[in-house]
């Protein structure tokens, strides 16, 4: 559900930036655009790691508190906040 919501909300900030012309790369745009990235990943992050969790795997559940807490707080946290390799 987040990751849809984080898509939604890059696709309309994307939209409205695309409107104009010529496209401004300031801070806003960018700080828009990083939130809705960090949203996408944390969430996807957090929807594979369900299973995992689940099942009861030990790191499943660290990794899961760092996502929601990353979400919660709208920052990764830590520079490893998506292992994808561990996934």
């Amino acid at each position: 559900m987040t990751t849809l919501l984080s898509l939604g909300h890059l696709g309309g900030v994307l939209a409205v930036e695309l409107r104009r012309t010529p496209i401004v790369y300031d801070f806003r745009f960018y700080s828009l655009l990083l939130i809705g990235v960090l949203n996408t990943l944390l969430g996807l992050q957090s929807a594979l790691v369900t299973r995992r969790l689940a099942e009861g795997e030990r790191d499943a559940a660290a990794v899961a508190t760092r996502a929601m807490i990353g979400l919660l707080l709208g920052t990764p946290g830590r520079s490893r906040f998506l292992p994808m390799a561990r996934l």
